[in-house]
């Protein structure tokens, strides 16, 4: 990471960005014994689960989404007295809002941790991660990560340090939920998602988004970033009235990905708006919308379980 703004980073900008390892964690995580509540979900796994939540443009929920998902995941384990550990990480290193969202603060973030890391070393221990993260007095299991609060960090980071934060974030979380930007172009995009076992990609019952998101679906592919077993879909706003069947669009333009890696979301806006402001999570009040996100984890958590 360069100390200036006024140096670029020594990235090749022609070729995409590559893991450093094939698994960022170290040591395998393995749970089991305790059934997850809700998720029906008892096998040991290895760990980390790394999931993301992307798309092309803002205001699909993709944010909302992201918080939600993780936020589920993290209540089941409390509930449940699982240790499973669930961190959401708003990895929209140029338009991240995410820990606003949840009444949470921009720092410290990931840039503080790096900063640390360079100054200090590998952080070993939990308690030493958990400067760098906050937590949400309504759920136990889960830790937010905020994204840098200055854009121009953007051109600061390297490929090590972007390696680093996920091998380091890998060390002590079971589930990473990382909420991307929307531009294939960004480093910090193409690291998240290059080491994402999930990738859920956002769309609208809109044909000309839908093709978008298909564009940038297949440029992934071919840049080698994600390879096609890993996308997911899920439509959001599904319910409203767009002149077209948003299930039987999505299966014609992404004939590739199978029906049981689609989803659908309903239009919650109103409800989200209000339960954004007062900085909390509609999965934890509305019982429609859980169900909704309980069909995603649960589904998640079996296509991981099942290859683990």
């Amino acid at each position: 990471m360069k100390a200036s703004t006024a140096i670029k980073s020594k990235n090749d900008p022609h070729k995409p960005f590559k893991p450093r390892q094939e698994k960022p964690s170290e040591a395998p995580k393995k749970f089991s014994g305790t059934k997850l509540q809700f998720l029906n979900i008892d096998e040991t796994f290895d760990g980390p689960l790394i999931v993301t939540f992307t798309g092309t443009v803002g205001g699909i929920s993709k944010t909302t989404t992201t918080l939600n998902y993780g936020a589920f995941l993290a209540k089941s384990a409390e509930l449940s007295g699982s240790p499973m550990r669930v961190l959401v990480f708003d990895g929209d290193v140029e338009n991240g809002n995410l820990s606003l969202r949840i009444g949470g603060q921009i720092k410290p973030n990931m840039l503080d941790m790096l900063i640390h890391m360079n100054k200090h070393g590998k952080i070993e221990e939990y308690e030493e991660m958990q400067q760098f993260v906050f937590s949400h007095p309504r759920i136990k299991n889960l830790d937010i990560l905020p994204s840098p609060e200055s854009v121009d960090i953007i051109d600061q980071l390297e490929d090590d340090d972007l390696n680093d934060t996920v091998v380091t974030l890998a060390r002590f979380y079971d589930v990473i939920v990382i909420d991307t930007g929307t531009q294939i172009t960004e480093r910090t995009n193409q690291a998240w998602l290059a080491f994402s076992n999930q990738v859920y990609l956002m769309v609208e019952p809109d044909i000309a988004g839908m093709q978008s998101a298909l564009t940038y679906s297949n440029r992934l592919r071919k840049l080698g970033i994600v390879v096609p077993d890993r996308f997911r879909l899920i439509i959001t706003k599904s319910d409203i009235k767009a002149e077209i069947n948003p299930q039987e669009a999505v299966k014609r333009i992404f004939d590739w990905i199978p029906d049981h890696k689609i989803f659908s979301i309903k239009d919650y806006q109103q409800d989200m708006l209000a339960i954004s402001n007062i900085g909390d999570f509609l999965v934890l009040e509305s019982p429609d919308y859980a169900e909704e996100i309980l069909n995603i984890a649960r589904r998640s958590l079996e296509d991981y379980t099942s290859k683990s």
